[in-house]
């Protein structure tokens, strides 16, 4: 990256490089009135020409000797500020990484909330079996077991996977997964109620039949 020219150095460069460009230009001058006065000028003109050239040399000299010393220090300026920029950038990110760290930490406090539900609800699943009574048939898994809940978690977290893209031929934001996410759980409570009652129906409609001789009797 070329950052902009800039400060005393590069003034003073840049004057360097046009004071260089005239004295040469004067050298060509000088040289292209030698050679038209070569033939016909005095000697000592064309002495004098040439000591205006030696001399011009020895300025242009120093010029450039001036330009390859401004021209190292500039190039230390471009590295000192291109640090100073890249060490102000890593600063702005350092200062978005404690927001985001607390969001981690959120995020890993929601994830771990999940094991504990689920073993509270397993507990709870337990203790309704085994406090089941033994004249009555026992439920089916998908009436009184984890069967619903781990069927929600496969349909939720299953996009997460790297495998997700080949099975569904089509990539997927997060957006999208979330959306998925929040779709397959809103109906689980409902869903598992609804298996409950479904579950008590049944088990009611196969209440033993009252013998009718009995009650004749």
């Amino acid at each position: 990256m070329k950052l902009p020219i800039k400060g005393d150095i590069a003034g003073k460069l840049a004057r360097a490089e046009e004071d260089l460009a005239a004295t040469e230009q004067t050298i060509a001058t000088a040289q292209s009135e030698r050679l038209a006065k070569l033939l016909d000028a005095p000697a000592d003109e064309i002495e004098a020409i040439d000591r205006r050239i030696v001399d011009q040399h020895r300025v242009a000299a120093v010029y450039r000797e001036q330009i390859t010393a401004l021209q190292a220090r500039f190039a230390d300026e471009q590295t000192a500020e291109r640090l100073r920029k890249y060490k102000a950038s890593i600063d702005k990110i350092a200062s978005a990484l404690p927001g985001l760290s607390k969001a981690a930490q959120e995020l890993e406090s929601a994830l771990l909330g999940i094991p504990r539900a689920l073993l509270k609800f397993q507990a709870e699943q337990r203790a309704a079996l085994q406090s089941y009574p033994d004249n009555v048939e026992r439920p089916f898994r998908s009436e009184l077991g984890m069967e619903r809940i781990e069927r929600v978690l496969v349909e939720c977290f299953a996009p997460f996977s790297p495998e997700w893209p080949s099975k569904a031929r089509e990539h997927w934001s997060l957006e999208r997964k979330l959306e998925n996410l929040k779709e397959v759980i809103s109906d689980f409570a409902k869903a598992e109620s609804a298996g409950y009652e479904a579950m008590l129906l049944r088990l009611r409609e196969q209440a033993p039949k009252s013998d009718e001789r009995e009650i004749a009797a």
